[in-house]
């Protein structure tokens, strides 16, 4: 989904890619989660020399922090470095690409020790605006660009009426499931409630081999991700932006739930050690009856394992009420010593 109805070439490069990518950890890989990788010497040779760009005097060095969507990702973002270097001579990005278990801690440290990266790619911005880290985006973005987001998405990037992330990625999850699975054990359609998903999970997992009826990654990479789906599902929350509220009856009954599909052997062994990015690549060899996925895997699916057969349905819920649970990603920028604002801009003009 694009969160903006125009936009500048960085966010139309981007989100260009925003089926091919995923949030919150998708297809990340040990080989994207790389150290700092300068970008502007392997772009030196396209550049043009310095003053020769239409920059408008924007200079310095830039450090941009990222996380792995993908195997793309790190070469996706060089190649929109290297357009803008090209157009902004004197100004250098330096890119650094981190998986999504990684990227949490390697942020909050660099904040701790003073040395915050000028832009940062991650979901959640509240805490570093409610510390007065960051650039209100009117800031460090022209009035054009700052008018392009989608209303919708701009409110839910503001903090008490100030807008401090910019959406980058969004997108909605559903269940995936296998249909050969489901006609092998006698299920006729996808589950609605709580009660159709563990019968249908009971059932598949009675198939034997090595198949199990749900896949539940409750995993670092995004166990916050699958109990909301559930919490959400009995019409709980975490609480709002007064009140965090955990141990509420609905929020308990959601999490007893997952624990009595655990307890019954109906997911994958040690769902607190699974990760959403191996679990759904034992989905798409067949081993696993329903998980729930994003608009990548269709992508995904159709590349690597053309011979699954497999459909989507939206995600069961504790009476069969619809819930859909978003995932938004954001760009935001540090003030740090405020010595980048012009160039920040011009990066996210670009």
């Amino acid at each position: 989904m694009n969160p903006t109805r125009r936009g500048p070439r960085l966010v139309a490069a981007l989100t260009g890619f925003a089926f091919a990518l995923s949030a919150c950890g998708f297809n990340s890989s040990e080989d994207d989660s790389s150290d700092d990788a300068p970008t502007g010497e392997e772009t030196s040779d396209g550049a043009e020399p310095a003053g020769g760009g239409d920059d408008g005097g924007a200079s310095g060095d830039l450090s941009l922090l990222v996380p792995a969507y993908s195997d793309q990702t790190k070469a996706l973002w060089e190649g929109i470095i290297s357009d803008f270097e090209k157009e902004n001579a004197d100004v250098n990005v330096e890119l650094q690409v981190e998986s999504w278990d990684n990227i949490n801690q390697v942020i909050q440290t660099k904040v701790q020790s003073g040395d915050a990266p000028d832009i940062l790619n991650i979901d959640a911005y509240a805490s570093y605006a409610t510390d007065d880290l960051l650039y209100p985006v009117e800031e460090v973005v022209s009035p054009e660009v700052l008018e392009d987001f989608q209303p919708s998405f701009a409110e839910n990037a503001s903090l008490d009426g100030t807008m401090y992330g910019m959406p980058l990625i969004a997108s909605a999850r559903s269940l995936f499931y296998n249909t050969d699975l489901f006609e092998q054990a006698g299920v006729t359609e996808p589950p609605k409630t709580w009660d159709e998903l563990y019968d249908a999970a009971d059932k598949i997992t009675a198939l034997g081999g090595g198949v199990v009826g749900y896949g539940m990654p409750l995993g670092s990479e995004e166990a916050q991700a699958e109990t909301s789906i559930f919490v959400f599902g009995n019409g709980g929350s975490w609480g709002n932006a007064e009140e965090i509220t955990v141990d509420t009856e609905e929020n308990i009954e959601a999490v007893t739930f997952m624990k009595k599909i655990i307890d019954d052997g109906l997911t994958e062994e040690d769902p607190g050690s699974q990760d959403r990015t191996p679990l759904l690549n034992v989905f798409k060899q067949g081993k696993i009856g329903m998980m729930v996925g994003l608009p990548p895997t269709v992508t995904e699916i159709e590349a690597e394992f053309p011979e699954l057969n497999y459909d989507t349905a939206a995600i069961p819920t504790a009476d069969g009420s619809p819930v859909t649970l978003g995932v938004a990603d954001h760009l935001m920028a540090f003030k740090n010593d405020g010595d980048n604002q012009e160039a920040i801009t011009a990066f996210l003009d670009f």
